[in-house]
């Protein structure tokens, strides 16, 4: 067998290890995630020479900027947190290796009905992301991507549907990380509240999207009708995944998603014996290794993070407020929302806020959904978001481009967010 081959199944099994590390690691004590880590970052450097020209010099430059503002804080007398540059972004690179494993169920249904393309294909669509984006996070993207992307590749308008119609569902879902670190860096929030303004804020930027873009689908835009063929695979990982986060509460919903997409593949082909169990294992040793443009992607990007977090810690004590009203949250949205137009993960500046901020009065409620709202925006504003590189590197819709597409909607959103906090302010009192 020619090495590049080998090295390519190699890579596959390697990319396993590393999701099943993960997953691990999210349900015991997390020692596995570096192991995961790891493994991924041997599996992508096997895979080095099979990555694309654009990727390549992608990863360089946002690893070059990762490791140059690593040195930085090391000049300040920062430690360099080498276990975040290891497994920095491994939850995202382990549920995109867990849900290649739903290409092998849904690649089974019918495909003979996309419904009546137009219009109304792009609102149930986008209903369709949303709602079941809201349980299974990320993978509701790749299933409906996918299948859109069977009548050809996907344009501007796709990649628009995807990025707002899934990143609204984190400004009210409990299931997205957004709704944990706001919880988590706003202890006093109150997760009802929190829904029922998200919820609000969520009709409003649906409504813009279908009203704004919806006219824009012609003939040739075929949606992903909801209809129980079409849902049925989203529809059981969502009720799996509700099950299992009640049952494992204190289990990251990330993980729970990434290990429930394998255990469906699992149970739909190895009643089928050797013809299931021979197409698993083709799919680790030749599916697996096509995902090394976004492993890299996402490698890179955390390593990126790892060194903006170094410069971070450079920096000294300073409080741009003196308490935090609905003013203060609203600026802190925007700033959120900004920073991730250069780049900038809201994770980063959601956790810098909160450092900020802390000992302030504050109306914990606002404080959190300022969290909520930025992180939301900037999923779909931010080239290097999680969301953003997954398209790009699933479906080659550039990540520049989605900034600049969903540039005014975000800006209108914030006008509107800031007007509901103003509301929620005097509706629900200070601090």
């Amino acid at each position: 067998m020619p090495q590049s081959a080998t090295s390519r199944q190699l890579a596959g099994v390697l990319l396993l290890v590393a999701c099943a590390a993960t997953i691990l690691a999210g349900v015991m004590d997390g020692s596995g995630r570096l192991l995961g880590g790891a493994a991924a970052w041997g599996a992508a450097i096997l895979l080095w020479p099979q990555t694309t020209r654009r990727s390549r010099w992608q990863t360089l430059i946002l690893a070059g900027l990762g490791f140059a503002g690593v040195g930085y804080g090391v000049s300040r007398g920062v430690s360099p947190d080498v276990a975040r540059i290891i497994s920095g972004n491994m939850g995202l690179i382990a549920l995109l290796i867990g849900i290649t494993f739903l290409q092998l169920v849904t690649s089974a249904d019918s495909d003979d009905d996309a419904g009546r393309p137009g219009p109304r294909a792009f609102r149930t669509t986008s209903l369709g992301v949303h709602l079941f984006g809201a349980v299974i996070n990320m993978s509701a993207v790749f299933i409906v991507g996918d299948r859109m992307r069977r009548y050809g590749p996907l344009r501007r308008l796709h990649g628009i549907l995807l990025t707002r119609s899934f990143s609204t569902a984190g400004l009210w879902s409990p299931f997205f990380a957004a709704m944990g670190a706001a919880l988590s860096f706003a202890p006093g929030a109150q997760i009802l509240v929190l829904i029922a303004i998200g919820t609000s804020l969520t009709l409003v930027a649906l409504g813009t999207t279908w009203f704004t873009m919806a006219r824009q689908a012609d003939h040739a835009f075929h949606g992903y009708p909801l209809k129980y063929a079409n849902l049925r695979v989203p529809a059981i990982m969502a009720v799996l995944v509700i099950i299992a986060h009640l049952l494992l509460p204190d289990v990251p919903i990330l993980i729970i998603v990434t290990a429930t997409a394998p255990l469906i593949a699992l149970a739909y082909l190895l009643p089928r014996g050797r013809t299931g169990r021979r197409t698993l294992i083709d799919h680790i040793r030749f599916n697996l290794p096509g995902i090394n443009n976004e492993v890299w992607l996402f490698i890179s990007a955390g390593v990126l993070a790892a060194g903006i977090a170094s410069v971070l810690a450079a920096t000294g004590d300073w409080q741009p407020f003196s308490r935090v009203t609905a003013l203060e949250a609203w600026l802190v949205a925007g700033g959120i929302t900004a920073i991730a137009a250069i780049g900038i993960h809201p994770i980063i500046t959601v956790a810098a806020a909160a450092t900020l901020l802390d000992g302030l009065p504050t109306n914990e409620n606002l404080l959190a959904m300022a969290f909520l709202f930025g992180w939301t925006m900037g999923m779909c504003i931010n080239p290097l978001s999680g969301l953003n590189l997954s398209l790009q590197a699933r479906y080659g819709i550039q990540g520049i481009d989605m900034m600049r597409a969903n540039a005014r909607y975000v800006m209108g959103m914030l006008l509107v967010f800031g007007a509901l906090l103003w509301l929620a302010e005097h509706l629900l009192g200070g601090y």
